[in-house]
C-alpha cells in the first residue's frame, strides 16, 4: 500500500490565501504604528522648549518677550524626523519631516502645537493639531493630542 506524503494542492493554495488576507490586514496597520512611534519624537523634541518657555512665563516674560531667542532653541532643526521648532508666546509649534514619519511628500507635513496655560503658580500644557491638519492626521497621534489648537499663543 502507497502512503501520501506533502500535502495536497488545494491545501497549500488555501494557506496561501489565508496568509494574503492576514498581509492584506496587517500591512496598513504596522504602517499606521510606525508613523504612531515616530510621532512620539515629535513630542520629545518640543520638551526643551516647554521647559524654557515655562521658565520664561514663571519669570513674568509677556508673549512678545518669548520666542526661540528668548528661550535659546533653535528653529531650524533639519533632523530626520524633526523640521523646525517655532516658538511665539505661549505656543510651541513642531514640524515634521514628512520624509522621515514616512508620510511622503512635503506639503504632508505633520505640525503638532503645544500651548501653554497659565494656572496659578504653575504651567499646564495642551497638545493638539492645527485645525486643517486635524482629521488628516488625527489617528497618527496620541489622544490627548486629538484637540485643535488655533495659531495664536494665548
Amino acid at each position: 500500500m502507497k502512503t501520501q506524503t506533502g500535502y495536497s494542492m488545494p491545501e497549500l493554495m488555501i494557506v496561501v490565501l489565508i496568509i494574503s488576507i492576514l498581509a492584506a490586514i496587517a500591512i496598513p496597520n504596522l504602517k499606521s504604528y510606525l508613523v504612531r512611534a515616530k510621532v512620539t519624537n515629535l513630542i520629545l523634541a518640543a520638551e526643551p522648549a516647554k521647559l524654557a518657555v515655562s521658565e520664561l512665563l514663571i519669570n513674568g516674560r509677556t508673549d512678545a518677550e518669548i520666542t526661540n531667542d528668548t528661550a535659546v532653541i533653535k528653529e531650524n532643526i533639519n533632523s530626520e524626523m524633526v523640521n523646525s521648532l517655532k516658538i511665539a508666546g505661549h505656543l510651541i509649534t513642531v514640524t515634521s519631516n514628512p520624509k522621515g514619519l514616512g508620510l511622503g511628500k512635503t506639503e504632508n507635513a505633520l505640525q503638532l502645537k503645544f500651548q501653554a496655560i497659565e494656572d496659578g503658580d504653575s504651567i499646564l500644557w495642551r497638545c493638539g493639531l492645527p485645525q486643517e491638519q486635524l482629521d488628516k492626521y488625527k489617528a497618527y497621534v496620541p489622544d490627548n493630542c486629538r484637540q485643535a489648537i488655533e495659531s495664536t499663543g494665548k
